[in-house]
Formats: C-alpha cells, sequence, structure tokens
C-alpha cells in the first residue's frame, strides 16, 4: 500500500472525536456535551446550598438532554432540599426509568415519598432499593425504616396516635451522583468536591467522582 495511502488513513483515524468514557450512550452526543457544562455549574450550586441557582443549570441540561440519569438525581436532590418533593419524586422516577438498576434511585425516590407520607410506597419503594444491593450500611438503614414505617403503619391501623414516633430513626437519606457515573454517598448536607464530568470532545480531563461523607439523616424528619 502506498505510504501517501497509509498516512491518509492515520490521520483519518487520529482525527476522530474520542467519546468520554461516561457519555451515556444514547441520543446526540453533541447535545450531551452542550448540557454538561449547566450539569457541572449546578453541582457546585448544590455544594454551595445555593438552590435555586442549581435547580436553573439542572433544568437547563436535562432539557438539552434527557439520558443521562444522573442529572435527574441531582435535580431531585435539589427539589427536595426545595421541599418541592412531588418535583423530587418526577425527577427520581425519570432516573429510574433511564437505569433501573441504580440502587441510589430508587433509594431517593423513597425518601421523597416518605416526604409526602405515603408509607406503603415507601416501603415499596426501599425493597426494589434493597433488589439493588445497596452497601451494607445503606442495607441495615433502609431495613430498620422499613421496619420504622411498618409500625407506624400498624398504629394507624390500631386508630392510635404513635405515627410519630419514626421521628426519631437515622435511616437512609439518599443523595446526590457525582458529575460520573458512580455511585455518590453524598446526604443532603453532603459536600461536593470532585472534578467536572467530560465533554465527548475532551480526552484530558477526567470525569468526576466525589467522595462524600453521609450523614444518615431520615426522610423521618418530616414528622418533627
Amino acid at each position: 500500500m502506498p505510504f501517501y495511502l497509509l498516512f491518509f488513513i492515520a490521520c483519518l483515524f487520529l482525527c476522530q472525536p474520542v467519546l468520554a468514557y461516561d457519555f451515556p450512550g444514547k441520543g446526540d452526543a453533541a447535545a450531551w456535551s452542550e448540557a454538561l457544562p449547566h450539569y457541572n455549574l449546578a453541582n457546585r450550586y448544590l455544594e454551595a446550598n445555593r438552590l435555586d441557582e442549581a435547580l436553573e443549570h439542572y433544568e437547563r441540561a436535562v432539557e438539552l438532554y434527557q439520558y443521562d440519569a444522573d442529572f435527574y438525581v441531582n435535580l431531585g436532590v435539589t427539589k427536595r432540599k426545595l421541599q418541592d418533593y412531588k418535583g423530587a419524586e418526577a425527577a427520581f422516577r425519570q432516573a429510574i426509568a433511564i437505569n433501573k438498576q441504580d440502587w441510589l434511585s430508587w433509594s431517593n425516590l423513597a425518601n421523597s415519598l416518605l416526604k409526602q407520607d405515603r408509607l406503603s410506597e415507601t416501603i415499596a419503594a426501599f425493597e426494589e432499593c434493597l433488589k439493588r444491593n445497596p452497601p451494607k450500611q445503606e442495607k441495615e438503614a433502609i431495613l430498620k425504616d422499613i421496619a420504622d414505617i411498618k409500625k407506624v403503619l400498624s398504629y394507624r391501623a390500631g386508630g392510635t396516635n404513635k405515627g410519630s414516633a419514626g421521628g426519631t430513626n437515622k435511616g437512609s437519606a439518599g443523595g446526590a451522583k457525582p458529575s460520573g457515573t458512580a455511585k455518590e454517598k453524598k446526604s443532603e448536607s453532603g459536600k461536593n468536591t470532585g472534578k467536572d464530568k467530560v465533554p465527548v470532545q475532551s480526552t484530558k480531563v477526567q470525569k468526576e467522582k466525589n467522595e462524600q461523607q453521609r450523614d444518615f439523616q431520615s426522610g423521618w424528619d418530616y414528622v418533627r
């Protein structure tokens, strides 16, 4: 094969954009790249507890690209912190529709339902979370929450007013997602310390992997 032809083929190969390894693989890659700056900026606002600004940019991110579950998880966390529990529920359900195997999305959904006092649905969502093999500490917290919710349901069925007993439980809190695809153990009061998610055109910037502390604040605080 002539040298110039080999050179031409090599140039074509080298000039092809390399997809970032956290691209969800569905939809328009260019739209995903356009949405990323909004998502990454929203993460910084969420870290700083500037919730209205975080909400604005998460909503813009999902408007531009609808196939990244992380976008919806963090949108839901922001809405939950703004006490928009219906909106949070909708966002977590969208995240689950994209990725049903993410235990964190199910945990977040359960807590948004708990905030609405929809206890039977909360138990069902927690049980779905358990099927996705959450970490041991998370599993133990969820099992305790389920047991306490069942006690409340039992008290209510018996006509007693002891339903607020669950207010002392320290259970599963759910949390936000990092700018990458790895699970983030971030509670509502956690801190965001990661790098940004990588645009499709970039091959040098590493995607964000936040390492955050959980405080295991329970969704039970709605009864306090």
